[in-house]
């Protein structure tokens, strides 16, 4: 079973801070028999942060021999780091792994953050929260990532496949004058 522990304490690097985690647990009648899953445990502090990020507050799996994705909604991108204009912005970033758990192809790991590199500030990408709901389409082919915060709090939803390194499609920006998504609308929750 694969178990999301989003207020799970930090190790190596992260000690002292709350990043989450993901665990494998076997079904046995065992209490402590769970292992963490080694997938996030460097951090880069002029540039992220992972203090409080919700590692694993969605976790789903493609089935049996698929792939794996678990998120951290509140990762966060910092620019101008120890200066009076520093930012961090909650943009969120997933891990994808193999059915081992392990990073076995190009696909693997933790690049999956479709909100950096793109404008920043509420009114953009910058309170993305990518990740906050993610789920595979029902023929296992893709990979849906909610972002809920995007746009002012209206949401994208991001679809990406899961065999080859593609944003496949993204809901429209938001367009004046005709809205159709409502503010508060937290689409892709």
């Amino acid at each position: 079973i694969l178990v999301g522990a989003p207020q799970a304490a930090g190790q190596g690097q992260l000690r002292g801070s709350r990043p989450g985690a993901l665990f494998r647990c076997p079904i046995t009648p065992e209490e402590y028999d769970c292992e963490r899953v080694d997938i996030d445990g460097d951090v880069s502090l002029d540039r992220e942060s992972k203090d409080n990020q919700w590692l694993g507050v969605s976790v789903k799996s493609q089935g049996i021999g698929g792939k794996v994705v678990t998120c951290a909604h509140l990762y966060e991108l910092r620019q101008r780091v120890r200066q009076p204009s520093e930012t961090r912005d909650p943009i969120g970033r997933c891990y994808v792994l193999s059915d081992d758990l392990t990073r076995r192809d190009d696909l693997d790991g933790g690049e999956w953050k479709f909100c950096e590199g793109r404008p920043q500030g509420h009114e953009q990408f910058g309170f993305c929260q990518q990740g906050l709901s993610v789920s595979f389409t029902p023929d296992r082919n893709f990979i849906l990532f909610g972002a809920p915060g995007t746009y002012n709090w209206k949401g994208l939803l991001f679809m990406a496949s899961a065999v080859e390194d593609a944003l496949l499609y993204k809901t429209l920006e938001p367009s004046t004058p005709f809205e159709d998504v409502a503010h508060n609308s937290y689409l892709g929750l």
